[in-house]
Protein backbone atom coordinates (compact mmCIF):
# COMPACT_ATOMS: atom_id res chain seq x y z
CA UNK A 1 0.00 0.00 0.00
CA UNK A 2 2.95 2.48 0.89
CA UNK A 3 4.68 1.56 -2.86
CA UNK A 4 1.07 2.69 -4.52
CA UNK A 5 0.63 5.45 -2.16
CA UNK A 6 4.73 6.82 -3.10
CA UNK A 7 3.90 5.84 -6.97
CA UNK A 8 0.67 8.08 -6.39
CA UNK A 9 2.21 10.96 -4.93
CA UNK A 10 5.22 11.02 -7.95
CA UNK A 11 2.78 10.65 -10.72
CA UNK A 12 0.55 13.59 -9.00
CA UNK A 13 3.50 15.87 -8.98
CA UNK A 14 4.97 15.39 -11.95
CA UNK A 15 1.65 16.09 -13.39
CA UNK A 16 1.82 19.71 -11.78
CA UNK A 17 4.63 20.64 -14.53
CA UNK A 18 3.40 21.50 -18.07
CA UNK A 19 4.24 18.63 -20.76
CA UNK A 20 3.47 16.86 -23.89
CA UNK A 21 1.46 13.64 -23.62
CA UNK A 22 0.96 10.40 -25.72
CA UNK A 23 -2.79 10.29 -26.53
CA UNK A 24 -2.90 6.66 -25.14
CA UNK A 25 -0.99 7.33 -21.86
CA UNK A 26 -3.78 9.98 -21.11
CA UNK A 27 -6.27 8.01 -20.35
CA UNK A 28 -4.63 5.15 -18.29
CA UNK A 29 -5.27 7.01 -14.84
CA UNK A 30 -8.56 7.42 -15.28
CA UNK A 31 -9.27 3.91 -16.54
CA UNK A 32 -7.04 1.99 -13.69
CA UNK A 33 -9.28 4.10 -11.10
CA UNK A 34 -12.44 2.90 -12.91
CA UNK A 35 -11.33 -0.51 -13.52
CA UNK A 36 -10.77 -0.70 -9.55
CA UNK A 37 -14.07 0.08 -8.66
CA UNK A 38 -15.89 -1.86 -11.61
CA UNK A 39 -13.97 -4.96 -10.06
CA UNK A 40 -15.81 -4.50 -6.90
CA UNK A 41 -18.76 -3.74 -8.51
CA UNK A 42 -19.07 -6.62 -10.32
CA UNK A 43 -18.23 -8.78 -6.61
CA UNK A 44 -21.44 -7.88 -5.37
CA UNK A 45 -24.03 -7.80 -8.99
CA UNK A 46 -27.03 -6.55 -7.39
CA UNK A 47 -29.29 -4.75 -9.38
CA UNK A 48 -30.31 -1.79 -6.72
CA UNK A 49 -26.82 -1.24 -6.41
CA UNK A 50 -25.70 -1.02 -10.19
CA UNK A 51 -28.93 1.49 -10.50
CA UNK A 52 -27.30 3.64 -8.01
CA UNK A 53 -23.88 3.30 -9.64
CA UNK A 54 -25.44 4.44 -13.30
CA UNK A 55 -27.48 7.10 -11.86
CA UNK A 56 -24.33 8.08 -9.93
CA UNK A 57 -22.20 8.10 -12.86
CA UNK A 58 -24.63 9.95 -15.22
CA UNK A 59 -24.54 12.85 -12.59
CA UNK A 60 -20.75 12.85 -12.78
CA UNK A 61 -20.60 13.71 -16.37
CA UNK A 62 -23.35 15.97 -16.29
CA UNK A 63 -21.54 17.99 -13.79
CA UNK A 64 -18.09 17.59 -15.41
CA UNK A 65 -20.03 18.75 -18.65
CA UNK A 66 -21.64 21.49 -17.18
CA UNK A 67 -19.34 22.89 -14.47
CA UNK A 68 -15.74 21.93 -15.23
CA UNK A 69 -14.18 24.30 -17.38
CA UNK A 70 -13.26 23.58 -20.85
CA UNK A 71 -9.91 24.43 -22.65
CA UNK A 72 -8.64 24.10 -25.63
CA UNK A 73 -5.55 21.57 -26.21
CA UNK A 74 -3.12 21.49 -28.68
CA UNK A 75 -2.30 18.48 -30.44
CA UNK A 76 0.13 17.25 -32.78
CA UNK A 77 0.31 13.45 -34.24
CA UNK A 78 -0.81 11.70 -31.30
CA UNK A 79 0.38 14.11 -28.34
CA UNK A 80 -1.56 16.55 -26.22
CA UNK A 81 0.32 19.46 -24.89
CA UNK A 82 -1.06 19.73 -21.62
CA UNK A 83 -0.69 22.36 -18.78
CA UNK A 84 0.15 21.10 -15.21
CA UNK A 85 -2.76 21.57 -12.78
CA UNK A 86 -2.54 21.05 -9.08
CA UNK A 87 -5.75 19.41 -9.44
CA UNK A 88 -4.67 16.01 -10.72
CA UNK A 89 -2.18 15.55 -7.59
CA UNK A 90 -5.73 16.39 -5.42
CA UNK A 91 -7.87 13.83 -7.32
CA UNK A 92 -5.66 11.14 -7.19
CA UNK A 93 -4.93 11.32 -3.50
CA UNK A 94 -8.37 11.91 -2.85
CA UNK A 95 -9.42 8.59 -5.11
CA UNK A 96 -6.49 7.08 -3.17
CA UNK A 97 -7.72 8.22 0.39
CA UNK A 98 -11.47 7.29 -0.12
CA UNK A 99 -10.79 3.27 -1.70
CA UNK A 100 -8.75 3.24 1.33
CA UNK A 101 -11.14 3.78 3.82
CA UNK A 102 -13.92 2.31 2.34
CA UNK A 103 -11.73 -0.57 2.03
CA UNK A 104 -10.90 -0.53 5.50
CA UNK A 105 -14.04 -0.16 6.88
CA UNK A 106 -15.25 -3.17 4.46
CA UNK A 107 -12.72 -5.18 5.87
CA UNK A 108 -13.36 -4.20 9.56
CA UNK A 109 -17.37 -4.33 9.51
CA UNK A 110 -17.73 -6.39 6.80
CA UNK A 111 -20.51 -4.49 5.35
CA UNK A 112 -19.40 -4.57 2.18
CA UNK A 113 -23.31 -3.41 0.19
CA UNK A 114 -23.16 -0.46 2.96
CA UNK A 115 -19.76 0.82 2.62
CA UNK A 116 -19.99 0.14 -1.67
CA UNK A 117 -23.13 1.94 -1.95
CA UNK A 118 -21.62 4.93 0.30
CA UNK A 119 -18.38 5.08 -2.44
CA UNK A 120 -20.55 5.16 -5.25
CA UNK A 121 -22.68 8.24 -4.00
CA UNK A 122 -19.21 9.73 -2.93
CA UNK A 123 -16.66 8.91 -5.88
Amino acid sequence: MFFVFAYLIFIGIRATKDRKMHIGKMFFMPEFFFALFLARLVAIWRLDICMIFSVAMFIGLAFSYFFLKRESLKVEKSYVFIKGPCETLVVVMTIFCLKYFFGYMMAVNGELEKYLIAEIIIS
